[in-house]
């Protein structure tokens, strides 16, 4: 096999090649890896839509058409009933193909120039074990790893589908079509091309394939197919910096066109006289791919065309046609290379195909036109002037209308039918009749539908419905398609969105959440514009304005019939909380307590739990409250506050609706329990190959049960590498990851199925903004199917181990009383103790600078009727008598070394002095205002006082009285009575001891 051509100084110097391996060993990681562990399996069952929007992205051949979706192709088989057989062929980033591909380039013969594309290596990076060059490979990113189909081919004999791709390190991929041969395997993976595919073509003898690249590729390359096992070797390539729109094989040669861009590019097979000249030759081309050969045609007045297909009507005949109408025939016959323009339409030429039954051209363009012309009129040898336009031929149809019709991408020829893929990516079935020399189609006898756009939601529908439907989905553009689990579509609802009385010009309304009723009897929408509509019997009954901008989600509760509950949020910050009553709703509250846009919303625990996720970082968890006359109300119970990022989506599992399950920006997933808000677990997002951190941008959970059986799992999308995880919510260890769209992933849903085997499945169904959605088979198979006792323990244990690792850390701190009796305690044993010093204070005093002039004067309400604050009191209570018995105290300066001496041990421990208190009017007043203040809280508040409360409060009253009473017998003994005898503070305190005013029992 030939090598590929490689850096000679490097080759040369370290043996090494450059060129990235095709055959490469899968990595197993236990438990983490996508379906090689036997635990967890992912594939894809069914796809719906397509990306095809250009004609290479079809092929049509005899009853069979395939086409690309996403990175995966859709081979379809369609029988004289139109009935659908669907196949699916898709293939990893690290596929192993059954067919081993070395480098095309020996490394001992140097390139000639194409090496200039291959990415040198700094000799500077590090090199991993286990490959030469550190498996070059696994060093990019995953998103870089993500590609897309752009172009595919089927083999004439049918027995081979080339996949072209665009991405990182793009391949062309050959899969087998037989019956039983897997769709995930392909037989090779060639990597030639470094930006991109835009083109391949199988020969009329299915013994060779053109690839060609992208502009910004550059090389043509031409490969030859072993017919028996599908190997592919490079035979010749080029350079090709044109922008090529389409490729076409005329006998050994192939056409390439594009923007003002005809070439030929010829295939020379080398005959051999003898069997020694037949193996000299065979040595030489293992050498190295050949040069491959091409000239251009001579445009004339067509300089200035945009060729957009072509399409091979003999072994050197070719048909061209262009965008602006132009028809044009290539006679290559003595290799010639004539074009000439034999006929115009008056519509762009998007796509064209060849019936050979009926002899006519079929052409399909702007408007969703659809034209054919005879091939008889094709094939005269007139040529017209250069000025000259004919006239289209009387014997075509057009088809449809021009109102708003979508344009035709794509076409092919199926026995008595043609296929037309328009630009809203729908298939489309026609008659072709011939009467009397006149080819004309029926009107569509059969439509494959899908969306026109992006695919904003997914929503399971519960069984039955009355559509039995098992999910729905639904786009910007206002279309609902309901679908069964085998891709059928069972019924279309269009929802009519209303444009806002003062809109932005160019801004339309587009359709962003939709939610249906148990039995599907009624839906609720919220569109760009903020209304929300409530729609039954495909007919809306009512709508509102609900918010000032986009409604990020709707949830609905039905606990009864005679209570439907909705709620709404939106980036206006605000939550709705409405009622169903009959066919309108009627607003209940609305809540305000976000600070953000509210990204999500949800009730849980049977409606009886409404909670909501805002950008501000938190998340409000509200309890129902029934009123009378049947008002129902959420009163805010607890806020979870996140701390590292803003929360993207929130879910929890059907056994357990107590724990909520957080995706946050940050790329973690957290556990926080609802009824604590305490934080139980949380992980990192990480692929296992790359150890790229990725942000889930969507989460559900599913519980799959069997007998004694549970598996728990968690499942979410990553619109960064456009994947989809699986997780075993238990130990959070990754099951499997799958790729398949193109695009971001907008939403995933998740169906469990009862199987009679001891396997656990379900169908994963996911949403893309690339207008594609993906119907996943998931099989789970469990660690144990009848686990003994022992196991039973060994979980539980684990469990309990895995449950006290993450709550919080106790802890019991012991007060200052508690401490203090302790103390005493021991000092009354006899035990020395080491003097400790205080405690660090709790604020750091603010220093005054010491250039201040004036310092700030504080203001001490003196009169007694300004109303002051207890904190601000109590805080100034004899600061100026302090500093005045300071000033008056100091004695005569003295050094700064004595000053700064630290002061001795005792004195550190030394009570502070309170002989500075002199003034008891101003504290008498300022107490009597606190207590009446006090007592006005008391018969105000309905809030109860605890034991420790009021047997605090009683002891300290009780110690101020008597102080107070001591105080007035000091003063009456010198003559100073300043109080009467019946209210004494003495007679007070003797009432207190007796019990009058206070429980004899109480201890002080």
């Amino acid at each position: 096999m030939p090598h590929t051509p490689s850096y000679p100084r490097l080759s040369a110097a370290t043996g090494l090649r450059l060129t990235p391996q095709n055959h490469i060993s899968p990595s197993h990681h236990p438990g983490k890896c996508t379906g090689d562990n036997g635990d967890c399996h992912l594939s894809v069952k069914t796809v719906i839509g397509t990306t095809t929007c250009s004609a290479n992205g079809f092929d049509c051949l005899v009853d069979s058409f395939a086409a690309i979706a996403g990175s995966a192709v859709i081979l379809t088989r369609i029988d004289s009933d139109l009935n659908v057989t669907r196949r699916f062929f898709r293939a990893r980033h690290n596929p192993w193909p059954h067919n081993s591909s070395s480098a095309s380039y020996s490394p001992a013969t140097p390139p000639t120039g194409p090496e200039l594309r291959h990415r040198l290596i700094s000799p500077q990076k590090s090199v991993r074990a286990g490959s030469p060059l550190g498996d070059l490979g696994e060093s990019h990113t995953a998103r870089q790893r993500t590609k897309a189909a752009t172009c595919i081919s089927l083999s004439p004999d049918g027995r081979f589908l080339a996949l072209g791709e665009t991405g990182y390190n793009p391949r062309v991929l050959i899969f087998s079509t037989a019956e039983g041969a897997p769709g995930n395997t392909p037989l090779s993976s060639l990597t030639e091309h470094s930006f991109g595919v835009r083109a391949v073509a199988f020969s009329h003898d299915s013994r060779w394939l053109c690839s060609i690249g992208s502009l910004h590729d550059g090389f043509v390359c031409l490969w030859s197919i072993n017919s028996k096992n599908g190997l592919a070797r490079l035979h010749s390539r080029n350079r090709c910096t044109s922008d090529v729109r389409d490729i076409a094989w005329i006998g050994n040669s192939v056409v390439s066109v594009g923007t003002r861009h005809v070439k030929v590019w010829r295939l020379e097979p080398v005959l051999p006289s003898s069997p020694l000249k037949a193996r000299l030759i065979s040595d030489a081309a293992n050498t190295g791919p050949k040069t491959l050969t091409g000239r251009n045609c001579l445009l004339g007045n067509l300089m200035d065309a945009v060729f957009s297909c072509v399409e091979a009507l003999s072994d050197s005949v070719a048909i061209l046609c262009t965008i602006g109408g132009d028809i044009c025939v290539l006679d290559d016959n003595d290799r010639m290379q004539q074009l000439k323009m034999v006929a115009s339409v008056d519509f762009s030429i998007s796509c064209m195909a060849i019936d050979n039954v009926t002899g006519s051209l079929w052409m399909g363009g702007k408007a969703g036109k659809v034209e054919s012309l005879p091939l008889g009129v094709l094939t005269q040898s007139t040529i017209f002037p250069d000025s000259f336009h004919p006239p289209a031929s009387p014997g075509l149809r057009i088809l449809p209308d021009m109102r708003k019709v979508p344009d035709v991408v794509a076409l092919g020829v199926l026995p008595g039918r043609i296929i037309t893929v328009s630009s809203d990516r729908v298939f489309r079935f026609k008659d072709v009749k011939r009467s009397e020399g006149v080819v004309t189609v029926d009107a569509d006898i059969k439509e494959l539908p899908a969306h026109n756009g992006a695919i904003l939601g997914v929503g399971i529908l519960h069984q039955p419905n009355e559509h039995d439907a098992a999910f729905m989905t639904w786009s910007a553009n206002g279309t609902v398609l309901f679908w069964s689990l085998d891709g059928t579509c069972k019924e279309t609802l269009v929802v009519a969105l209303n444009l806002p009385l003062y809109h932005q010009g160019g801004a339309l309304n587009e359709l962003k959440v939709l939610r249906a009723s148990s039995n599907c009897d009624f839906y609720v929408t919220g569109d760009k514009s903020g209304q929300i509509t409530l729609i039954r019997n495909k007919l809306c009954t009512y709508s509102c304005k609900a918010h000032d901008g986009d409604i990020n989600d709707i949830s609905m509760s039905q606990q009864d019939a005679n209570l439907v509950l909705v709620a709404s949020c939106g980036r206006d910050r605000i939550c709705q909380l409405f009622r169903k009553t009959g066919d309108e709703l009627s607003v209940l509250q609305t809540l305000d307590d976000h600070l953000g846009a509210v990204n999500q919303i949800s009730f849980l625990k049977d409606g009886s739990t409404l909670v909501s996720s805002s950008a501000d970082r938190t998340i409000i968890i509200r309890s129902i409250v029934l009123g009378t006359s049947q008002s129902v109300a959420f009163i805010p119970t607890r806020i979870i506050t996140l701390k590292s990022a803003s929360p993207v989506a929130f879910t929890t599992m059907p056994d357990d609706a107590d724990v909520l399950i957080i995706s946050t920006l940050d790329r973690q997933v957290h556990r926080y329990n609802i009824s604590s808000g305490c934080l139980t677990h949380h992980m990192k997002i990480s692929d296992p190959t790359s150890n790229e951190l990725f942000t889930l941008s969507s989460l559900t959970g599913k519980v799959f049960s069997k007998a004694t059986t549970r598996i728990p799992v968690l499942l979410g999308v990553s619109s960064t590498d456009k994947s989809i995880w699986v997780y075993d919510y238990e130990n959070c260890s990754l099951l499997a990851k799958e790729h398949g769209h193109t695009e971001g992933i907008s939403d995933i849903g998740v169906i469990e199925h009862h199987s009679e085997n001891h396997f656990f499945t379900g169908t994963v169904i996911s949403t893309g903004l690339d207008g594609t959605c993906m119907i996943w088979d998931l099989s789970l198979q469990p660690q144990s199917i009848e686990p003994t006792e022992s196991s039973y323990l060994i979980n539980e244990a684990q469990t309990l181990k895995t449950s006290a690792a993450s709550t919080q850390p106790l802890r019991r701190i012991l007060s200052k009383s508690e401490i203090s009796s302790l103390q005493t305690s021991l000092e009354g044993s006899g035990t020395s103790m080491t003097p400790t010093r205080n405690q660090s204070p709790s604020r750091i005093r603010k220093k005054t600078s010491k250039h201040a002039l004036i310092q700030t004067p504080k203001l001490v309400g003196t009169d007694k009727g300004r109303h002051v604050k207890v904190t601000s009191v109590l805080a100034n209570i004899g600061k100026e008598d302090s500093k005045a018995q300071g000033f008056a105290q100091r004695g005569p300066e003295i050094d700064s070394q004595a000053r700064r001496r630290p002061p001795p041990l005792d004195a550190r421990h030394r009570p502070k002095s309170v002989s500075n208190l002199r003034d008891l009017a101003l504290p008498a007043e300022q107490i009597c205002e606190i207590l009446r203040s006090y007592r006005k809280i008391l018969n105000l508040s309905v809030d109860g006082l605890t034991k420790g409360m009021t047997k605090d409060l009683e002891r300290e009253l009780h110690l101020t009285i008597r102080a107070i009473g001591e105080k007035a017998e000091r003063h009456a003994v010198f003559g100073q009575n300043t109080v009467s005898e019946e209210t004494s503070a003495v007679s007070l305190a003797d009432q207190l001891e007796k019990g009058e005013y206070l429980e004899p029992n109480r201890d002080y």
